[in-house]
Order: C-alpha cells, then structure tokens, then sequence
C-alpha cells in the first residue's frame, strides 16, 4: 500500500487518538451530513449535481470544495499544492482554479462511473472537461 506521509509517524508507534476534520457544508448548512444530501458532495450524486456542487458551487462554498480536494481525493501532495495555490489566487486568475474544479469533478465522475457501472454521463461532461482543460 501507497502511503502519502511515510515519515510522519515512526514505525514502532503506538496509536492514542485519532482526530477527523469536520469538512464545512455547503452553503446554507453549517457542517456536511449524509442525511442531508444538498449540504455535501456525495460519490452517489448524478452528474448534473456534482458539476452544480463542485463547478457553479458559488463564492461561498470555494473553500469547501478546497478542503474536499484536500482532504477526500486521492491526489498527490504537489497536485493538491496546485490545487491550494490557484484557490489563493482564484481572485485574480478563476481560469487555474476552475481548471482544478474540473478535474476535481472528473475524479467524482470516475468514482460514480465505478459506483453506478454508467458510462453514458460520463462522456458527456468528459467533453467539457477536454474543452476547458485545453482553454
């Protein structure tokens, strides 16, 4: 198995605690819940809800899908630094962070598709993600 901090915590460590951290909800809800399913990204979302959660999220939910690509995905640290980079900047330069978003959204998608077996809706947003990745 892969591990992304191999130097974090020595070998011979013994576990006392183990901490979470809670991932805001989207806007208007305070915390993510399942039993809420408008207030987080959910892996059984259709595709038209993950592109409306993650794309056209809105300023106030930025940060949370920040926080969702830092700490619910399986990107490298230098691709989640990118990540972090063009959301401090998304004031300046939206292009970068967009760009990110989407293959956030590819990375659900990829999910989904394993999930549900469905390819349909994929190729539709695969067309979108090509277009502006390349813009």
């Amino acid at each position: 198995m892969k591990v992304k901090f191999p130097n974090l915590v020595r070998k011979d460590a013994e576990i006392g605690a183990l901490f979470g951290k809670i991932i805001p909800g989207l806007f208007p809800y305070v915390k993510m819940s399942k039993s809420i399913p408008d207030s987080s990204i959910n892996i059984r979302d259709s595709v038209d809800e993950l592109r409306r959660k993650i794309i056209h999220c809105g300023e106030r939910d930025e940060e949370v899908i920040l926080q969702m690509i830092i700490l619910a995905s399986n990107w490298s640290i230098d691709k989640t630094r990118k990540a972090i980079k063009a959301f401090k900047k998304l004031k300046k330069n939206y292009k970068n962070w967009e760009r990110i978003k989407y293959e956030y959204l590819n990375f659900f998608i990829n999910i989904f598709h394993k999930v549900t077996g469905t390819k349909k809706d994929i190729l539709k947003v695969s067309s979108i993600l090509v277009y502006k990745v390349k813009n």
